[in-house]
């Protein structure tokens, strides 16, 4: 697959993320940059400094030069982080003109403080992991206002992962499984995560089997 040919629009793609952390997100950043027919800046605010606990943008970064642009999951998780953005800001990004795009998963935190911020920052499109039928619940148009909403996964195979061995003649694991502890205003769904793995590990069925899996965080593969 090569990059396709640019058109004459600029986006400005914010993101934030560890560059020694999770491979995954950098990467997965890097190819949206290189496959989008688009030129995209791409802003990571891990090094930039906070304002009051929350991420902030230099006074110094000029909105207008873009012509669309789009907040990455890496760094919609707290409501709080999108409000303190521009807090920096003359030209706030209520104001901007251009398309403005929100990718969102873990949408059970804050979500209704979220969907206050989405009308009131009136975004063009959202990328969200709910099915159709959950959106209007979780976003209800009398706060969101009239966006579009469009369908993702949390996570996506690179060509870095495709290029790993596809056999399994060198597995040293037959089970391999990593869940995470959540707090339990998470719900259900974040117990599931770790509760998978427990219950997996106490089959009959895998008893004899080599198993790898763990929900502690020091556990965690990057």
């Amino acid at each position: 697959m090569s990059p396709p040919s640019l058109r004459s629009e600029e986006l400005l793609l914010l993101c934030y993320y560890d560059p020694e952390g999770i491979s995954t997100v950098p990467e997965t950043v890097a190819f949206m940059q290189e496959y989008s027919m688009f030129s995209v800046t791409v802003l990571n605010l891990f090094e930039h400094g906070r304002n009051g606990g929350g991420l902030s943008l230099s006074p110094h970064i000029n909105l207008r030069k873009f012509d669309g642009i789009v907040i990455h999951n890496s760094l919609s998780y707290n409501v709080d982080n999108l409000r303190s953005l521009d807090s920096l800001l003359e030209f706030k990004i209520r104001d901007f003109t251009g398309v403005k795009v929100l990718m969102k998963q873990d949408e059970n935190f804050k979500f209704k403080e979220l969907a206050s911020y989405i009308g009131e920052t009136r975004f063009d499109l959202i990328f969200t992991c709910l099915p159709p039928e959950a959106i209007p619940v979780v976003y209800p148009r009398s706060l969101v206002g009239t966006p579009t909403f469009s369908r993702m996964l949390t996570g996506y195979i690179t060509p870095t992962l495709r290029g790993f061995p596809q056999g399994v003649e060198s597995r040293k694991t037959d089970i391999g499984y990593r869940g995470s502890i959540q707090p339990i205003n998470f719900g259900r769904l974040a117990y599931e995560k770790r509760k998978i793995g427990d219950e997996v590990a106490k089959l009959k069925e895998v008893q004899g089997l080599v198993l790898d899996i763990s929900s502690r965080w020091e556990d965690r593969l990057g």
